[in-house]
C-alpha cells in the first residue's frame, strides 16, 4: 500500500491548510459589515440569554421559541460573542467564517486520510493529497454555502456540520493502527455530545460513522461492532442528550400538528431535495427564505419523486457493495432525512442552508468526474471551478449588504412569500421608502389573508401589521396606525416590539394613562428592553 512521507505529507498539508484559509478569507471578505437579518434579530437582539453570560443556566435553556432554543452549544457561541463585542455584527460575521474554514479543514482531513486507507491506497494514495485539497476548495467556496455563513443566525448549520466533521475525523483517528485511541475516542464522543447540543441534524452521525467504517475501515458491519463496540455505543448515546433537548421542539415549528399533514410535507421535500440538487451544480438563484408554503397535489412533484426513488436506490446498492460514492450518496440522503422527510417543519420547508453539510458528500463526486473527464487537465478545470464559484459567492454575499438588497432579491425569486414582502417592507422603511414599504406590507397581509395550508403562524401575519402601524405613524395617520396595532395585538399579544409602538404612539398622543400598561406589558414580556423602560421613566412620575 502507498504510504507517503511523513515530512513531505506534513508539508503539503501546512500549504493545504494555507490555501483553504487564504480562499475562504478572500470569497467572504465582503461580508464582515453585512446587517442582522431575519432570525438574527430574535437570536440575538432578543435572546435575553445573552446578557448573563455567568448564569450558565440561564443561557444553557433559553426559550424554544427562539432558533437558538434546545441548542445549547449554538446559544453559548452567541454569549461569548455578545461578551466581546455586544451587538456589534463584525465579530458575529468573523466567528460564522472561522467555523467555516475549521470545517473545511476538517473536511480536507477526512478526504485525504479516507484515500489513504487500505482499500483505497493503492488506488489513490498518490492523489490523495491534491484531492482533498480540491473537494475542500470546491466545498469552501460553493455559493450554496453563503446562506449557512454569512447568515449569521444560520451559524446553527456550520457549527453543528462542524462537529459532526470533528466526529468522524476523530473517529478515522481512533481506528488508525497505532493511534492513541482513547483520546481521539474522547475527542469523537465530545465532538458527537457539542454536536448535538448545536442542531437536531447530528442524530444521523452515529449512522454515518458506521456506515463509514463498514466500507473503508472494518469490511464489515460485524467487524467493526466488535472492534470499536464502546466508541459506537458512546456515539449511540449521545442521543440520549439530543432526546432531552428536542422536548419542546413543536415550539419552534416542527412537528405533526402544526397545519400540514406529513404527506403534504413530503410532496414538498421531493421538489426541495430535486432543488437542492440543481442548486448543487447550478447555484442560482439563491435565496434566504423560501416561504411556508406547500405543495399538496401528488401530480405535480411525480417526475421529482421518480427521481428520487431511482437514486435513493442506486445509492442502496451502491452501498452495498461498498463503493466509495455508494457510502457518499446513502450519506448525502441520510444527512438530509431529518429536516426532508416526513416530519415537518412547516414554516420552512425549504432552506438552503440544510446542504451546508451534505454538500461535502456532492463535491467529491464532482472532483471525480472533472479527473475523469478532463485527465491531465483536471487540475486547471478544478481551479477554474473554484474561481468561478469563489465568484458567484461574493457576488451572493453583496446581497447580505442591506436589507434592502437582500429582501428585493428574495420578493424577485419567491413572489408568493409573505415573509420576504414583509421583511422588504421593514427594510423599505428604515430607509424612508414609505410609499413602496407600504404597498409591500400590505401585500403581505394580503397574501397572509389566502394561504391556507400550512395556516400562516399569528406572529408573522402581526409583524407585518404591526410594521404598517409604525409607518402609518410615521405619516402621521395615527386612527390607521392604531388600528393595525390593535390588529396585531389581537393576533400575537405577547409581542413585545408591538406593545412598545403602541404605547409610544399613544405617548406622543398625550394619552399617557393608555400608554403606561403598553410599555409595562412590553417589559413585563423582554424584561432586558431598555427604550420601554427608559418610555415608563418619562411618563409615570407624571402619572
Amino acid at each position: 500500500m502507498f504510504q507517503p512521507s511523513p515530512m513531505r505529507s506534513r508539508l503539503n498539508s501546512i500549504i493545504a491548510a494555507e490555501l483553504i484559509v487564504f480562499v475562504a478569507l478572500i470569497t467572504y471578505g465582503n461580508t464582515l459589515t453585512g446587517p442582522f437579518v431575519f432570525d438574527d434579530y430574535s437570536s440575538i437582539i432578543l435572546n435575553s440569554t445573552l446578557h448573563h453570560p455567568w448564569n450558565i443556566a440561564h443561557w444553557l435553556s433559553p426559550s424554544p421559541e427562539l432558533p437558538v432554543g434546545g441548542r445549547p452549544m449554538l446559544n453559548l457561541s452567541f454569549v461569548l460573542n455578545y461578551a466581546i463585542g455586544g451587538t456589534e455584527v463584525v465579530s458575529y460575521h468573523v466567528v460564522n467564517l472561522g467555523i467555516h474554514v475549521l470545517a473545511a479543514l476538517t473536511l480536507y482531513g477526512i478526504t485525504r486520510r479516507t484515500l489513504l486507507q487500505p482499500g483505497l491506497g493503492d488506488r489513490f494514495g498518490r492523489q490523495a493529497e491534491s484531492f482533498a485539497l480540491a473537494v475542500a476548495l470546491l466545498w469552501v467556496v460553493h455559493p450554496l454555502q453563503t446562506d449557512a455563513v454569512t447568515y449569521i443566525a444560520e451559524r446553527a448549520e456550520s457549527l453543528m456540520a462542524m462537529f459532526y466533521l470533528l466526529t468522524l475525523y476523530c473517529y478515522i483517528r481512533a481506528s488508525e493502527p497505532g493511534a492513541p485511541t482513547r483520546r481521539w475516542s474522547a475527542l469523537c464522543v465530545a465532538s458527537g455530545l457539542a454536536g448535538v447540543g448545536t442542531k437536531e441534524v447530528m442524530v444521523t452521525a452515529p449512522l454515518i460513522v458506521l456506515l463509514y467504517d463498514r466500507a473503508f475501515v472494518a469490511g464489515s458491519f460485524r467487524a467493526a461492532w466488535r472492534q470499536r463496540r464502546p466508541l459506537l455505543l458512546s456515539l449511540a448515546g449521545t442521543w440520549v442528550l439530543l432526546g432531552f433537548l428536542m422536548h419542546h421542539l413543536s415550539a419552534r415549528g416542527v412537528g405533526l400538528s402544526l397545519g400540514s399533514s406529513p404527506w403534504d410535507y413530503a410532496l414538498t421535500e421531493c421538489w426541495a431535495v430535486t432543488h437542492y440538487l440543481r442548486l448543487a451544480v447550478w447555484p442560482h438563484p439563491l435565496v434566504i427564505d423560501y416561504g411556508p408554503a406547500v405543495i399538496t397535489r401528488a401530480a405535480s412533484v411525480w417526475p421529482q419523486a421518480l427521481l428520487l426513488v431511482l437514486l435513493v436506490g442506486a445509492a442502496l446498492l451502491a452501498a452495498f457493495r461498498r463503493t466509495p460514492w455508494g457510502f457518499l450518496a446513502l450519506a448525502f440522503f441520510l444527512i438530509l432525512a431529518p429536516t426532508s422527510t416526513f416530519i415537518p417543519i412547516i414554516h420552512e420547508p425549504i432552506a438552503e442552508h440544510r446542504m451546508y453539510l451534505p454538500l461535502a458528500c456532492l463535491i467529491p463526486l464532482v472532483v471525480a468526474a472533472l479527473g475523469a473527464a478532463c485527465g491531465r487537465a483536471g487540475p486547471w478545470a478544478v481551479g477554474g471551478l473554484v474561481l468561478a464559484w469563489a465568484a458567484v459567492a461574493w457576488e451572493r454575499n453583496g446581497d447580505y449588504h442591506t436589507a434592502v438588497s437582500l429582501w428585493s432579491e428574495t420578493v424577485a425569486a419567491r413572489p408568493s412569500n409573505p415573509r420576504a414582502h414583509t421583511g422588504l417592507g421593514q427594510a423599505l422603511l428604515e430607509a424612508a421608502r414609505l410609499p413602496e414599504a407600504q404597498a409591500q406590507l400590505e401585500e403581505a397581509i394580503r397574501i397572509n389573508s389566502l394561504q391556507a395550508a400550512p395556516p400562516p403562524r399569528p406572529a408573522e401575519v402581526a409583524r407585518a401589521h404591526d410594521v404598517l402601524g409604525v409607518l402609518l405613524a410615521r405619516e402621521g395617520r395615527t386612527d390607521a396606525a392604531l388600528a393595525e396595532f390593535h390588529r396585531a395585538l389581537q393576533l400575537h399579544p405577547a409581542d413585545s416590539p408591538t406593545h412598545f409602538n403602541l404605547g409610544h404612539l399613544l405617548a406622543r398622543l398625550g394619552r399617557t394613562a393608555e400608554a403606561i400598561p403598553e410599555f409595562q406589558e412590553a417589559v413585563r414580556l423582554r424584561p432586558d428592553f431598555p427604550e420601554a423602560q427608559a418610555e415608563l421613566a418619562k411618563l409615570q412620575p407624571a402619572r
